[in-house]
């Protein structure tokens, strides 16, 4: 596991920045393992933090609670908060939905967020457990329709890279076996090329906003 820390020493962010630079480069996956601790960046959850910051798409800007969470339930966990605080904080259903109403929505929309509603209405406990709970339900919505999961997209990614395909030694077979390997090799040399942009630029706008 890999601990990446903000210093505050002479030459300023690039120490974080060649930190995050080489930590992109000895984790192929890094993307989908990283979180933002304060002013550490980690390839595992904050111990002392209960919604986590986890890197996505050049941001570390998926707020979770679980670990095992994709960032389309956690955003979606996030979205439905708000009404589940109304909810628990007393205001009706119909309130709600009178409301949201007058923004002019469709018919499968407000009947969307009936379900929703009525959903929210029975998870109970506090905010933090209750947005746990709704990070779960949508994780088990996915399994249930089938829908891959980061993880088992990812397992499948590598799962492919791995495989490996030997065809009949014709007298090509080794030119042709080295003209794939060096061609795989320049493929990968530009993902992990473009990895480390991402990580190098996701530090510059941390630091920047530390500012």
């Amino acid at each position: 596991m890999s601990t990446i820390s903000r210093t505050s020493h002479k030459g300023g962010a690039l120490p974080l920045v060649l930190g995050l630079a080489l930590s992109a480069w000895a984790l192929p996956s890094w993307s989908q393992q990283m979180y933002r601790c304060g002013g550490t960046y980690q390839d595992r959850p904050c111990e002392d933090q209960v919604i986590q910051k986890r890197y996505a798409s050049g941001r570390f800007d998926v707020d979770q609670v679980n670990q095992g969470t994709d960032k389309d339930c956690a955003r979606s966990a996030a979205d439905l908060m708000p009404y589940w605080t109304r909810l628990h904080g007393g205001e009706s259903m119909e309130a709600i939905l009178a409301d949201h109403e007058r923004k002019r929505v469709g018919v499968a929309e407000k009947s969307r967020l009936r379900d929703q509603l009525i959903t929210l209405k029975n998870v109970q406990g506090p905010p933090l457990q209750a947005r746990g709970r709704l990070e779960g339900l949508c994780m088990a919505e996915k399994q249930k329709k089938g829908v891959p999961t980061e993880r088992e997209l990812e397992q499948t990614r590598v799962a492919a890279q791995s495989r490996v395909h030997v065809p009949a030694q014709t007298p090509d077979y080794h030119r042709e076996r080295r003209e794939r390997f060096l061609y795989e090799q320049s493929l990968e040399r530009q993902r992990r090329a473009a990895d480390r942009a991402a990580a190098v630029a996701a530090a510059r706008r941390a630091e920047a906003a530390a500012r």
